[in-house]
């Protein structure tokens, strides 16, 4: 018996697989809502913990972006871009405020915190992107710590997706800053810690 296929007949098990339904490709990503844990009491503390950590990076993200657009400072297409990154971030959202809900505790709100930025921030559109890049590195490196850590399956499984949508965005925006878009194969990872000292130059 053979170990191996050649590359004519993974292509024709690949095709058999999508007429029979069971490969699907989602033009743009799958746009789907992931659907939390949700069985109270199956999320440990600890993964708690990071997603606390990471609505607070969303809620960051959120309310920047809205802050971009409303600067006027954009043109039509980083406008366009800025907007789909908000998007992706109110899905994020949705998604960890889903789990802590499950986990029979309420998510932190916008309204419970105080965002902060640089005085400069929102006067020029390279100052703008500048911005978006410095927080999606940290929001990138947020999840990719957090998804090397938690412990839940169905958690660490969508962290990864979310990371992968992060990096997107950095690479979008480092590109907009005249930045490289690739740094690194291998992106750095922040501890709880470490993510949470970079959130609180924005947050308080």
């Amino acid at each position: 018996m053979r170990e191996s296929l050649t590359r004519a007949e993974l292509l024709a098990a690949g095709a058999t697989a999508f007429v029979a339904g069971s490969v699907h490709f989602w033009p743009g990503g799958d746009t789907r809502a992931a659907a939390p844990p949700s069985a109270p009491g199956t999320v440990p503390d600890d993964d708690l913990a990071y997603v606390r950590l990471l609505i607070a990076f969303e809620l960051l993200a959120i309310d920047f972006y809205g802050n971009a657009l409303r600067s006027r400072r954009l043109d039509q297409r980083t406008s366009a871009d800025v907007r789909a990154a908000l998007a992706n971030e109110h899905a994020h959202y949705a998604f960890l405020a889903g789990t802590i809900v499950a986990a029979g505790a309420t998510p932190l709100r916008a309204a419970d915190i105080d965002f902060t930025y640089p005085k400069d921030a929102f006067y020029t559109a390279a100052s703008v992107m500048q911005l978006a890049l410095e927080l999606e590195t940290v929001g990138l490196g947020a999840y990719l710590g957090a998804a090397g850590v938690v412990v839940t399956p169905a958690l660490q499984s969508t962290l990864v997706r979310i990371s992968a949508n992060e990096a997107q965005h950095q690479s979008t925006f480092a590109r907009l800053d005249r930045k490289p878009a690739f740094e690194g194969a291998f992106p750095q990872q922040l501890t709880i810690e470490e993510a949470s000292a970079a959130l609180g130059t924005y947050t308080s």
